[in-house]
């Protein structure tokens, strides 16, 4: 989906992540440690139910204010400093709440908090720092060691940058190099370096919006024309997303591709996908409403992921099955004779050297009638089964931008537009796979014209034809694997 370039490096593991940082500042005899979480959408809504008292469905600095001093305490309960194996009391310095708007209107929430300890001591003592705030959630989970001028320490050289600013900038960062610290272990002589400050102040969030993309529409007048626009629109950033990797499409190109599809079955691919896609975003829009204690969105999401990578293998592996026994069944060589199964013997269909006539072989031969035929054979056809079970698992894995507009959607009171929306971003996303299959389908026909129909009688065609099934069905199996795998190993899970 096309989104604001601040709003997607604000994220970068995604709309279901709760992001972690920690910063210990040494001076001489005090460790400060700057603590900050930044809540994406998904997680903010489901803490907006704890701070908007009022029901309104904004989270105001007046009830962030309320809900800070009790979830501040909670919080520093989980850090723990210790000094040689002795944890350190921590000294509550400041503490601020803020909210801001993230995509699709959506309010993202920072807390950050100042923590203090006392360290005497004039030896090189071995000091452990550990945070265990949400650590079973994804998420960004950097640790930075911030000496003060003279101060006698060893550590970790990558420990003394500041990778995210305090978590206000991600940009320049790959998801799979994000950091994943959850502790940090360092020795560090207490008596060395400057004198501690007088004054410390929690790290406030910048200033940030993320109302673009697809949640824009939420914010439209309802008059008919704009909402027909917001539909457009939607469809469009549908296709959008869909161009970006993943999605299907080469599942759907080897499908089409090894078979013998048409426009038609193109078409009822792009309407499953659309279906599946639709209710697969509402199953888990109200899914993290109602049953989110049971079962993390984050989980949920990876478990529609892993069983549409299943879902692909399977389909993928039957199909390699049932081509390869085909081709064994019946199968051609270079000269024009061939042999039916495995053990049947060689003979020819080709004139002056096979009757004329439809003939039967014997039960050694897998017997059946047929008439002379040509070569190479043809693919094999496209099942409705197998179709529909392509479709499934091309949608069954919902767009998380297209999750955080549903929830936008019932925040904001307009859940009928908003699913409306959703739909309309499915049918996009369904188009470009429907546009694929027709290229695929269109492209095997021109193959087909008389001008190039010289090449059907070319050994190497024959070769290819016979083996584009077999190839295309290893194709979506290998597919299937690679999205199973890429599910169990997202980024900050």
């Amino acid at each position: 989906m096309a989104l604001p370039a601040k709003t997607a490096a604000a994220h970068p593991l995604g709309n279901f992540t709760i992001n972690r940082y920690a910063r210990l500042e040494l001076y001489e005899n005090v460790v400060v440690i700057h603590y900050v979480l930044d809540f994406a959408e998904i997680p903010t809504f489901q803490m907006a139910e704890q701070i908007d008292a009022d029901g309104d469905g904004a989270l105001s600095q007046a009830e962030l204010d309320a809900f800070l001093p009790e979830f501040a305490d909670g919080l520093a309960k989980n850090i723990v400093l210790t000094v040689d194996g002795i944890p350190q009391a921590l000294d509550m310095l400041d503490r601020t709440a803020g909210a801001r708007t993230g995509q699709a209107s959506l309010d993202v929430l920072r807390v950050a908090v100042v923590l203090r300890a006392q360290v005497e001591g004039a030896q090189e003592s071995s000091l452990r720092f550990s945070d265990t705030n949400y650590a079973d959630r994804p998420g960004w989970r950097e640790m930075v060691v911030q000496p003060s001028a003279g101060s006698q320490i060893t550590v970790d050289p990558r420990l003394l940058v500041d990778r995210s600013d305090a978590l206000r900038d991600y940009s320049g960062v790959a998801t799979s190099g994000a950091p994943t610290d959850s502790s940090v272990a360092f020795t560090w002589a207490p008596a060395s370096g400057t004198a501690v400050p007088a004054v410390f102040k929690a790290e406030h969030g910048a200033e940030r919006t993320g109302n673009g993309g697809l949640g824009r529409l939420l914010n439209n007048d309802r008059s008919l024309g704009i909402i027909l626009l917001s539909l457009l629109a939607a469809v469009g950033f549908g296709a959008l997303h869909a161009l970006g990797p993943g999605h299907g499409k080469s599942v759907v190109a080897a499908y089409l591709v090894g078979s013998r599809g048409t426009p038609r079955h193109a078409l009822a691919l792009g309407l499953t996908v659309t279906a599946t896609h639709t209710a697969a975003v509402y199953a888990l829009g109200f899914f993290t409403i109602a049953a989110s204690d049971l079962l993390a969105p984050e989980e949920a999401f990876v478990y529609l992921g892993v069983g549409s990578g299943l879902l692909i293998v399977v389909m993928g592996a039957s199909l390699f099955l049932a081509r390869l026994r085909s081709l064994r069944a019946h199968s051609h060589d270079d000269d024009g004779l061939h042999r039916h199964g495995l053990f049947g013997k060689r003979h020819s269909h080709m004139p002056g050297s096979a009757p004329a006539i439809p003939h039967m072989h014997d039960e050694s031969e897998d017997g059946h009638d047929h008439s002379p035929h040509a070569m190479p054979s043809k693919a094999p056809g496209v099942t409705w089964r197998s179709l529909f079970a392509l479709g499934v698992a091309g949608g069954l894995l919902p767009c998380p931008s297209a999750l955080v507009v549903m929830l936008a959607a019932i925040s904001l009171g307009q859940v009928f537009f908003g699913m409306l929306l959703i739909v309309a971003f499915s049918a996009g996303l369904a188009g470009v796979l429907v546009a694929i299959g027709f290229a695929v389908v269109l492209g095997k026909r021109l193959s087909n014209r008389p001008g190039l129909s010289h090449l059907a009688g070319k050994p190497v065609f024959g070769h290819i034809v016979t083996a584009l099934p077999i190839v295309s069905a290893f194709a979506v199996t290998l597919a299937g694997v690679l999205i199973t795998v890429q599910s169990l190993n997202q980024p900050g899970l």
